[in-house]
């Protein structure tokens, strides 16, 4: 099964719930959160993912994009917002918050935040039967 994406990259850090967010909005302004769909593919089926990133400066088809072709990589994904709470003393407490996005060891926040307003045609495969 093949799963494409496709939108400008919008990479937020802006503290309202301190989380780190990467996004791919389309021109329709839908804003698809890839944690929160990374993390849906992971647990609906079982073992590892090809995913395939390709970037555009503007809108265009998976086909278009092809030519662009910049990233290929497979593996177990990992996705998730988790947050922690910390208490060390009475004035030393808090919340941590961590976000982890990335497929085969591959940091997706990392690789694809840089790349805030490309166009980005995102492709995910599953390499092995459903659940």
């Amino acid at each position: 099964m093949e799963i494409v994406l496709a939108g400008f990259i919008d990479y937020d850090f802006s503290g309202y719930d301190g989380f780190q967010h990467l996004k791919l909005r389309t021109e329709e302004g839908y804003k698809i959160d890839l944690v929160y769909r990374f993390a849906e593919l992971r647990d609906s089926f079982r073992g590892n993912f090809l995913v395939s990133y390709y970037l555009c400066d503007h809108s265009c088809t998976k086909e278009e994009a092809m030519v662009g072709f910049l990233n290929q990589f497979e593996g177990n994904i990992e996705a998730e917002y988790r947050a922690e709470y910390y208490e060390y003393s009475e004035w030393s407490k808090g919340m941590e918050h961590d976000t982890t996005l990335s497929v085969g060891g591959h940091c997706l926040l990392t690789e694809l935040g840089v790349k805030r307003g490309k166009f980005c045609v995102l492709t995910i495969e599953t390499i092995e039967e459903n659940k």
